[in-house]
Formats: structure tokens, C-alpha cells, sequence
């Protein structure tokens, strides 16, 4: 642990808490080694620290989740795991899904996973393997406020692999009309936020495009096309 962060009240406070069992470091210390490990592994010296320091902590918190089926574990917890267990089965497992994302989450050296990045790859993680209580990454429980101003109404909704890919087959070509999803709903008999959920990790993997407005935007903002029967680019 680097120096410099013990200088920081609130960081020390956390770090030596009389509520928290000071052995829980090493073992996140050897959950992060064996994460560096597994992503050294695949990727040899090709890989470069750049590559670690991207995936090592999410690789990490998303196979630790895994390991016990949600994502509101305890230090407790942490403190029972087995970590070998954990390298030989949930961080292949983990990163074998996060390997099938579009290939700009996954080249070697790219820039840092931004806050969204984030959040999309714990709500697919989420999807695949039906994990419980994502509301709890977040602090006050806002795990969707970085997604679209999604928050409080959707925290606690689940979306199935299955259900995300039912939605898919029944997009119309965009831009959609408004009005457009509440068929899709009502065959389906799906809630709102699951609906919204589903379309949102569409967006997130690059199978459709985020709109708004009658505008539609690719994931680096750019517009890429619109309604004409809504607005004009000109307007």
C-alpha cells in the first residue's frame, strides 16, 4: 500500500476501523495477486501493466461476487473465501463473459473503464449469472444514476439473459417511434425497468444505438442518424 494514501484520515479510519478485521487486507491482497495472475496468463507480457491495472480490480470484484452468487458480501465473507478456489473456477468464469463484450472493452493498453464501462459490465455479469443485490455497488443504493439517469425505481430489477435478447428480436429498425415499446411490453409482460434495463445493455454492447429525442448516438456521443419526422440536425 502506497504511503501517501495512510496520510488521509479517512482512508487510515477505514483502513485500521476497530469494526473491521485488519486481516481482510492480505486476503484482498491475495484475491488482486491472484487476479494479476490469471490476467498475466492469458495475456504473457503482450499484456503490460496497462492492461492489469484496467481489469484487476472489476475482474476481481466481479469473480469475488460470483464466488458468492451477489454482490453485497461481507468482510467476513471475503475472509472465508478460498482463493484458490476462486482462480481455477469464477475468475475464468467471469472473465470468459467479459471476454464476449465488443472488442473496444478489451484491447490491450486501452484507455481506463470509464464509470459506465463499470456499471454495464456488473449489470452483465449480473444478467448471465442472475446474481443477486447490485443495488449495493453504489453507494445510497444509485447503481443506475451513471446509466441514462436510471436510479432509485430500477435498483432492485432483474433482467435475464433470455429476456434481453426477447426485447432485441422485437426492436423495430431505428429510430423508434414514441410509444414504440409498450407492445414489446405488453407482449412480453415485462415491467418498465426491465424493459428500459434490457434496452440499456443493448446500448451498452453496441447492438443499438442510445436515442433520445429522435436522435440517435453512438457510445462515443456521436450522432449517427435521426427522425426526421421529429427533428432536423439543422434545428
Amino acid at each position: 500500500m502506497k504511503t501517501r494514501v495512510l496520510r488521509n484520515e479517512e482512508a487510515y479510519n477505514t483502513i485500521f476501523s476497530e469494526r473491521l478485521d485488519i486481516n481482510i487486507w492480505p486476503r484482498i491482497a491475495l484475491i488482486f495477486k491472484r487476479t494479476d495472475e490469471y490476467l498475466y496468463s492469458i495475456r504473457g507480457h503482450s499484456g503490460g501493466e496497462g492492461f492489469l491495472k484496467k481489469w484487476r480490480q472489476i475482474l476481481a470484484f466481479c469473480s469475488v461476487s460470483l464466488y458468492f452468487l451477489k454482490f453485497d458480501f461481507t468482510p467476513k465473507d471475503l475472509l472465508s473465501i478460498d482463493v484458490d478456489a476462486l482462480f481455477n473456477k469464477q475468475i475464468p468464469d467471469a472473465w470468459q463473459q467479459i471476454s464476449k463484450l465488443p472488442d473496444d472493452f478489451i484491447v490491450i493498453n486501452s484507455k481506463k473503464l470509464n464509470r459506465n464501462n463499470v456499471m454495464y459490465i456488473m449489470l452483465y455479469i449480473q444478467t448471465v449469472f442472475n446474481l443477486d443485490n447490485i443495488e449495493c455497488v453504489e453507494r445510497y443504493n444509485n447503481v443506475y444514476d451513471s446509466i441514462s439517469g436510471m436510479s432509485r425505481p430500477y435498483r432492485n430489477t432483474k433482467v435475464t439473459e433470455e429476456l434481453v435478447e426477447a426485447i432485441f428480436s422485437r426492436l423495430p429498425p431505428q429510430p423508434w417511434k414514441v410509444g414504440m415499446h409498450r407492445e414489446i411490453i405488453r407482449e412480453l409482460d415485462c415491467s418498465n425497468a426491465q424493459y428500459t434495463i434490457a434496452v440499456e445493455l443493448l446500448i451498452q454492447s453496441g447492438r443499438v444505438y442510445r436515442q433520445k429525442d429522435g436522435v440517435l448516438y453512438d457510445l462515443t456521443g456521436k450522432i449517427v442518424g435521426f427522425d426526421e419526422e421529429r427533428t432536423s440536425l439543422d434545428s
